[in-house]
């Protein structure tokens, strides 16, 4: 898929002629990008069962976003626009914009300890966390805060974008 993405950034750069500003591909947390890739009932239980080897995945997967993110901005060149992820982008922003929807099936405390710091570490890398999640995350509100070098934040705030959406 990471080879495929470069050559989609290639492809596109090649006929618009680095004209249209592009950002880094959809990129997603590593909480999620976790859940991806273990069965969802096991996933969840790896939390209480091995939060050790659960947060080594996590760390893992953060090293790995950050390379290849690099990739995708050098590949991309002056066409780049940040952060990116859906988010209001331009070539003056900074920020790596991150889907972290996984978050709303965990408790505040789970998140500050299995999400913000890979958060900030892959947005140290970029300027800045950038943050985002489908569903009603309000509750959480001040665990996301919480993560030291958070620029922008997104939620949907109306039945039209969310059918769980945040209560304004």
């Amino acid at each position: 898929i990471g080879k495929h993405t470069l050559e989609m950034i290639e492809y596109f750069l090649e006929k618009t002629g680095g004209k249209i500003s592009m950002s880094p591909t959809d990129t997603q947390a590593a909480l999620n990008a976790a859940s991806f890739l273990i069965e969802t009932n096991s996933f969840y239980m790896e939390m209480f069962d091995h939060p050790d080897e659960m947060k080594k995945l996590l760390s893992i997967i953060t090293d790995l976003t950050i390379d290849f993110t690099k990739k995708q901005i050098e590949l991309i060149g002056d066409a780049l626009v940040l952060p990116g992820h859906g988010f209001a982008s331009s070539r003056k922003f900074t920020g790596l914009g991150m889907s972290s929807d996984v978050m709303v099936m965990i408790s505040a405390e789970q998140y500050q300890e299995f999400e913000a710091p890979y958060l900030q570490k892959a947005g140290e890398a970029f300027g800045g966390a950038v943050f985002h999640s489908c569903g009603n995350w309000s509750n959480k509100i001040s665990a996301i805060k919480s993560v030291p070098n958070l620029i922008m934040v997104d939620a949907a705030f109306s039945q039209e974008t969310d059918p769980d959406s945040n209560p304004p």
